[in-house]
C-alpha cells in the first residue's frame, strides 16, 4: 500500500489497496494516513454498501442520513445509514438528494450538536463533467490566518441554525420518532460550536465553521457578525488550501468531516450521477 499526496496541503492517493480486504493493520495505515492528509482516494475500487459500512464503522458508530434525522425517510431498504447522493427522478421520485447544482463550501451536519466525524463517498454512475468536489485544509487556514483575524475569532462560537424555519422564524427540529433521536443531538435549541476546535484524535487546533447560510457569531450583532464570517471564508477558501477531485466510477472518498469543508460544482440536469454516501457520528466539537 502506498500513498501518495495529491498537494502539499491536503489529500493523498491510496494505492495498492483493496478496500474489500482490509485488515487491521492495513486500517491502521488508512487511519494515521487520515489524519495526516484529511482526504484519501481510492481508485478502481469494486465495493458495495456492505463493505462501505463496515468500513465506516471502524472510524466509530455510523450516523443516520440527513434525510433520516431531519425528515425521519430512508432512501434506501433497511439502510438508515447509507445516503444516495443524485439527481436523478424513477416515478416522478427523487432517488437520491443534492440535485445537481452546485454545493458551497461547507462541512456536513454542523447543525448537529455532534456533526459527522469520518466520512465516506463512492461513485456508482457519473455525468460525462461536472460535479467535481474540492476540499479545503481546515488546518492549514488557522496556522496562515493573519494575527488580526486570530485576534477577533479567539474564544468565539458560531450558532447553527440547521433546523430553524426560515419562513416561521421557529425551531423545527428532528421530525423522526423518538428512536432516532440519539444521544443528545436534539433540545430544541440551534448547536453552538467553537470557531477555533480541537480535533480528537491529534489535539491539533483548527477552524470550524460548518457552513455559511443560518450561522452567526454568539454575542455579536447581526452587521458585525456578517463581516467576522465574510473575513473568516474569504480567508479559508483560498485556492492554497484546497484540492479538486475530478471523478471517476470506482472512486472511494474517505475525508475527516471535522477538519475540513468541500464544495461541488454544478452539472447538466438532463445527465446522471449516483453516489453513496456514509458518515460516522462525531464529538461534541471543543
Amino acid at each position: 500500500m502506498k500513498f501518495s499526496p495529491m498537494t502539499d496541503t491536503i489529500g493523498a492517493d491510496v494505492e495498492d489497496c483493496d478496500l474489500n480486504d482490509l485488515i487491521h493493520d492495513k486500517f491502521s495505515d488508512i487511519r494515521d494516513a487520515l489524519w495526516k492528509h484529511l482526504v484519501l482516494r481510492f481508485r478502481g475500487q469494486k465495493f458495495g454498501d456492505e463493505a462501505q459500512l463496515n468500513l465506516n464503522a471502524r472510524f466509530g458508530n455510523l450516523d443516520f442520513t440527513p434525510e433520516r434525522l431531519i425528515r425521519g425517510e430512508i432512501r434506501i431498504s433497511d439502510s438508515p445509514y447509507m445516503e444516495v447522493v443524485s439527481n436523478i427522478f424513477e416515478d416522478g421520485r427523487a432517488i437520491g438528494a443534492l440535485g445537481n447544482h452546485e454545493l458551497v463550501w461547507h462541512s456536513d451536519m454542523s447543525f448537529l450538536k455532534r456533526p459527522y466525524g469520518v466520512s465516506i463517498l463512492r461513485s456508482v454512475e457519473l455525468p460525462p463533467s461536472g460535479g467535481d468536489t474540492s476540499f479545503a485544509n481546515m488546518f492549514h487556514a488557522l496556522d496562515y490566518m493573519p494575527t488580526s483575524l486570530r485576534r477577533e475569532v479567539e474564544g468565539r462560537s458560531t450558532i447553527q441554525d440547521g433546523f430553524l424555519d426560515t419562513k416561521s422564524g421557529e425551531w423545527r427540529g428532528a421530525q423522526t420518532d423518538d428512536d432516532q433521536i440519539v444521544e443528545g443531538q436534539y433540545d430544541g435549541t440551534p448547536a453552538i460550536h467553537p470557531i477555533v476546535r480541537t480535533h480528537p484524535e491529534t489535539q491539533r487546533q483548527y477552524v470550524y465553521l460548518g457552513r455559511r447560510p443560518r450561522s452567526s457569531v454568539a454575542g455579536l450583532q447581526e452587521a458585525d457578525s456578517k463581516t467576522l464570517l465574510d473575513d473568516l471564508w474569504t480567508h479559508v477558501t483560498r485556492p492554497e488550501f484546497t484540492w479538486t477531485q475530478k471523478w471517476k466510477v470506482g472512486d472511494v472518498i474517505l475525508w475527516d468531516n471535522r477538519c475540513t469543508m468541500h464544495h461541488r460544482t454544478e452539472f447538466d440536469v438532463n445527465t446522471r450521477r449516483i453516489l453513496r454516501r456514509t458518515a460516522s457520528r462525531g464529538e461534541v466539537p471543543y
